[in-house]
């Protein structure tokens, strides 16, 4: 996405004030109440550089992230967590290799799909 080019640099210091740390334990809650279990397959929409991505695959899941600004991916690929699948990709319009048990997308995302 061409709006996030330039911005993808001071992303994460401009969501400083985010609380990833509580969404996570909202996600997280739910994922229990629907039996998504740890080891299970999770989507994230709009993935941005991966913040809620890691504290996911921190929590035992196993993470595809989708975002459509690959400059937010390159930041999200080089935090040296190797085993999280990253993808860029528009969410209208997905194509994955395979099926996840539960999808999330936090922060924004939705506000971009028309």
């Amino acid at each position: 996405m061409e709006s996030y080019t330039s911005f993808a640099q001071v992303y994460d210091e401009f969501m400083d004030q985010t609380p990833y740390d509580q969404w996570l334990c909202n996600i997280l809650r739910t994922f229990k109440k629907y039996g998504i279990e740890e080891g299970s397959h999770v989507l994230e929409l709009g993935c941005g550089t991966g913040k809620m991505t890691r504290r996911l695959r921190e929590s035992g899941y196993r993470l595809t992230a989708v975002d459509n600004a690959i400059e937010m991916l390159e930041i999200a690929k080089n935090t040296h967590v190797d085993d999280i699948l990253y993808i860029f990709q528009d969410m209208m319009q997905l194509n994955l290799p395979e099926k996840a048990d539960a999808v999330v997308s936090i922060c924004d995302c939705m506000n971009y799909i028309l």
